[in-house]
């Protein structure tokens, strides 16, 4: 069988047979079968206007279809673009001719294409992305109808060359990332960028820049290119990179600490990448990367039952830590009390259980505080009577120490002290000192009684002098003196009344006594009392003090 040339388009085709005859081997040919060739033969070739294409750059394509076949077709051509390059819209020509609206990749009717004829379309397209591997390969085809001589319709296909263009571009990439997604105040948060040359063309002069987000504070010498430390770089000013070649990519990472929680929070960051390529200089950005900075909002309040205390006035405290965070804290209460104040034992309470045994320098445990929710602490102390000796008020605060854990696992530990409330000791403390004269008498003799009550306290009180004189001799009542004035229409039968003493005032009371004659007893004495009242607050407290002791001798007159 043998094929026809284009001016020959016959198959011809013989049969032969191979036999022996007496010991010799024969050969017999049968008659040659000639088959007339009809139908097209097509040809497609791609071709372009440049060897290189770089991003942003026009290109134009050119389709060439030839028929050296013997027979007709109906034709249609394809041409799907590679991924980064983009049909310019009414670009395409048919033979010099504009087809508006036609596109290559939905197919552009060539029409009849006669035998020995030949039909050429154009377009232009743009570069709008460089591939990784920097190649625009693409392959063109067209579908083909044709009919035979007996009406059968034959249909096929035919491809083009495999065109392969070289993309040369500047491509630059970077990423930005955070060591973490949530962060608090004084952590230092690890930020990485990678910087890829992704192009084919060389960079010089790269710097990376990456302005702190308010709220962190960049750590001095923190800075690494790769694995060396750079510590005079500065990402506010600018990491110097230098030069990268295609293809080459470098980290460059550095550290921020959290000073504040910031108006805007999360923190967003981006860094920028800037080069000199081609001459030209280039830039590109980073993604942007969110740190949530967590801050539990947790607020501790005490109280206290009393502004002002007196002597044997127990201190209720109460201390309610709120917890306004969306998340859970667990939570230990401290509070030490002042060396004027004593614990009351077995007196402490979490949201009204008794606490057996619990000390509250050793801490309250609260357990977990749910998020929007609170606990509330209450204890008691006493306040000693040597503690009134200095009227120093008992002030006292608590702390909260609190864990919280954040999103990444990480446990914080946080301390916040509550306000410090102030207790004022108020007492009225009184000395009552007595002197009588002479120390000797005769029975039915008069005796000087000089009696002076002095408040050393800070607080006033309502003051009632009992025990005048005592037994064996009788008040001289026009005789009584307070303060040099007469006093005797004040006298009770319960004693002398002085009205309110006020803190640092001192009273002097003098008055006369007779001895009794009938009193057989060698000697006379006694003491001077002193009942007061005074109020706190609402409160009511009553006391009583005396004063020194006195002796009279009394002297027999037969003697």
């Amino acid at each position: 069988m043998t094929h026809a040339s284009r001016s020959d388009p016959l198959l011809r085709n013989q049969s032969l047979v191979t036999f022996q005859f007496a010991g010799t081997e024969q050969v017999a040919y049968s008659n040659t079968v000639s088959t007339p060739l009809v139908g097209p033969k097509l040809s497609l070739c791609k071709s372009a206007g440049t060897e290189c294409a770089a991003l942003g750059q026009t290109i134009g394509y050119r389709l060439e279809l030839e028929n050296t076949g013997n027979k007709s077709a109906e034709v249609t051509l394809y041409d799907i673009l590679p991924e980064g390059v983009s049909f310019i819209a009414n670009s395409l020509l048919r033979d010099g001719v504009p087809l508006p609206g036609a596109k290559p990749s939905a197919g552009v009717s060539m029409g009849r294409i006669e035998a020995g004829s030949s039909a050429c379309i154009q377009f232009q397209a743009i570069v709008t992305a460089l591939p990784q591997d920097l190649k625009l390969v693409n392959q063109a085809y067209g579908d083909y109808t044709f009919h035979t001589q007996d009406g059968r319709s034959i249909s096929g296909s035919v491809r083009s060359n495999v065109l392969i263009l070289r993309a040369e571009g500047i491509a630059a990439a970077a990423s930005l990332k955070a060591s973490t997604t949530q962060t608090f105040v004084g952590d230092v948060v690890r930020y990485e960028t990678t910087v890829v040359n992704q192009g084919n063309v060389p960079f010089r002069d790269t710097v990376v820049l990456a302005p702190v987000p308010d709220g962190g504070l960049f750590v001095p010498g923190s800075v690494t290119i790769g694995d060396i430390h750079a510590p005079a770089s500065d990402p506010v000013a600018g990491i110097i990179l230098g030069a990268l070649a295609p293809g080459a990519s470098v980290r460059v990472a550095f550290r921020v600490r959290i000073e504040k929680v910031p108006a805007a929070n999360p923190l967003i960051s981006r860094a920028y990448v800037k080069y000199v390529a081609y001459g030209h200089p280039g830039e590109t950005e980073t993604n942007t990367v969110a740190v949530m900075v967590v801050q539990a909002a947790v607020a501790v309040s005490k109280s206290v039952d009393k502004r002002l205390a007196t002597r044997g006035e127990p201190l209720r405290y109460e201390v309610t830590v709120d917890n306004e965070s969306a998340f859970a804290i667990d939570g230990v209460l401290v509070d030490s009390f002042p060396d004027n104040a004593l614990f009351v034992w077995d007196s402490v309470t979490l949201n009204d259980v008794p606490l057996k045994g619990v000390l509250p320098a050793d801490g309250i445990r609260l357990g977990s505080v749910k998020a929007h929710s609170r606990a509330v602490a209450a204890f008691q102390a006493t306040v000693p009577i040597s503690a009134f000796d200095r009227s120093s008020p008992v002030v006292n605060e608590s702390s909260l120490n609190f864990t919280f854990r954040l999103g990444d696992g990480r446990l914080i530990q946080e301390t916040l002290p509550s306000n410090a409330v102030r207790t004022e000791l108020v007492l009225p403390v009184f000395d009552v000192h007595v002197t009588v004269m002479p120390p000797v008498v005769e029975a039915g003799d008069m005796m000087e009684y000089t009696v002076k009550l002095t408040n050393r306290g800070n607080w006033p009180a309502d003051v009632l002098l009992t025990g005048l004189t005592a037994d064996g001799a009788f008040l001289m009542k026009d005789t009584l003196r307070v303060n040099g004035g007469d006093a005797g229409s004040r006298l009770t039968a319960e004693g002398l009344p002085l009205g309110a003493v006020a803190p640092r005032q001192s009273v002097r009371i003098d008055y006369a006594a007779a001895t009794s004659p009938l009193w057989e007893l060698p000697t006379i004495g006694g003491y001077v009392g002193a009942r007061y009242r005074f109020e706190v607050e609402g409160r009511f407290h009553d006391d009583e003090v005396r004063s020194n002791g006195y002796t009279v001798a009394i002297e027999d007159p037969y003697e």
